[in-house]
């Protein structure tokens, strides 16, 4: 089922590999997450995804959203070498689990309508607001999403994306 939100029809009948599964979700949540009005600047304005931990993703992410928009927005990804650089991004994904890189990036975004996506368990508890982790039960990825840290930043985060959240925890790592 998640993967039907996430993938082409061409991908869901393959095996996919993990990065670009992760691209696929980092491509939807931003679809799926109004911004608020006039965040984004004009649609010539590139909506930025910044990675920081993981240059090979942040080129791989480019190659596949080259051609992509959001919010009308052409997607732009820049590689980001330390945590304040993460305040000129709109979505920011903290790519090596580094509890304390993700606090460093959520202290220096903390007064701007920025996304915060990473990928450990305790990624939520640190100041994030997606994290994808793998779901062992079904041996796949799965996401579990912070509403309340989204929504301090004036993000709405789509009713369907929460429906396909594996945990949808209260301000700080609780479950459904």
């Amino acid at each position: 089922m998640i993967l039907a939100l996430f993938l082409s029809p061409a991908a869901r009948s393959q095996e996919v590999p993990v990065e670009q599964l992760k691209a696929a979700f980092l491509y939807n949540f931003v679809r799926f997450v109004d911004w608020p009005t006039n965040s984004l600047g004009p649609d010539t304005q590139p909506m930025i995804i910044g990675v920081i931990g993981n240059d090979k993703f942040a080129n791989e992410l480019s190659t596949l959203l080259k051609e992509k928009k959001a919010h009308n927005h052409p997607i732009v990804v820049k590689k980001l070498a330390t945590p304040a650089d993460a305040a000129t991004c709109q979505v920011v994904f903290v790519a090596d689990g580094d509890a304390r890189r993700a606090m460093q990036v959520a202290e220096a975004t903390k007064d701007n309508p920025i996304l915060l996506v990473g990928e450990s368990e305790d990624f939520l508890n640190n100041g994030g607001m997606i994290s994808i982790v793998p779901d062992d039960k079904q041996k796949k990825l799965g996401f579990d999403v912070n509403q309340p840290a989204a929504e301090k930043r004036g993000l709405v985060i789509s009713s369907n994306l929460l429906k396909v959240a594996r945990k949808k925890p209260g301000a700080t790592g609780g479950t459904q």
